[in-house]
């Protein structure tokens, strides 16, 4: 996590403990007070791995991406949050976006 940008911590944080329940059978992402919108696939075990390659913020928005390992399997994920206030140390709404791998086009 960036130790230089509390914000952008925060961002990479929640991502990490959102998309860690997303394939928890009946589990909450959220035990706070934001909502989370989920858009993609969806996935039904605890993911084996969870990398996120950019985390970033400014203002009253921050947003994440990275890769999710399920076994063999590898699906891709984004999330966008709005923070509640310019602080951004508690969200409001968390979107998450999931798909599967894609490959680069150069």
């Amino acid at each position: 996590m960036c130790s230089n940008s509390p914000k952008n911590a925060f961002v990479e944080g929640l991502a990490i403990k959102v998309v860690a329940t997303l394939g928890k059978s009946g589990a909450s992402a959220s035990d706070e007070d934001y909502s989370v919108r989920i858009y993609g696939e969806s996935f039904d075990a605890e993911p084996d791995e969870i990398t996120v390659f950019q985390a970033i913020s400014h203002g009253k928005a921050g947003a994440a991406n990275g890769e999710i390992r399920l076994g063999d399997n590898v699906l891709s994920f984004a999330i966008s949050v709005t923070f509640k206030t310019l602080k951004g140390d508690r969200a409001e709404s968390v979107k998450v976006y999931v798909g599967t791998e894609q490959t680069t086009i150069k």
